[in-house]
């Protein structure tokens, strides 16, 4: 459900850190993954666009950590929510470059 699709985008996050890292192309922009409105992924070629369109978010690895812990917490996963709760906590107190 929900937590598979989760980790499928965590996943698919840290895989293009990895791409990134490894080709030193990396200027300091925000890694996110685009969710159209509809949640199509951009599976028509006619609509696939770099841009960000009206209606889209953006998701990144923190709001997907979080959004995992939130199911852990439900299921009755404590420790393991504390733990994606401090994952995002800590990944955007580094972007943000403060706690407040």
């Amino acid at each position: 459900g929900n937590m598979n699709c989760y980790v499928a985008m965590l996943m698919l996050l840290e895989r293009k850190d990895e791409e990134t890292s490894a080709s030193h192309e990396y200027k300091g922009e925000e890694k996110s993954w685009k969710v159209g409105h509809k949640f199509g992924f951009g599976d028509d070629s006619s609509e696939r666009s770099d841009r960000i369109k009206e209606g889209d978010s953006l998701l990144t690895k923190e709001d997907v950590l979080f959004r995992i812990g939130l199911l852990q917490a439900k299921s009755g996963q404590y420790k393991d929510a504390i733990k994606s709760f401090q994952e995002a906590e800590d990944l955007t107190v580094l972007r943000l470059g403060t706690s407040d």
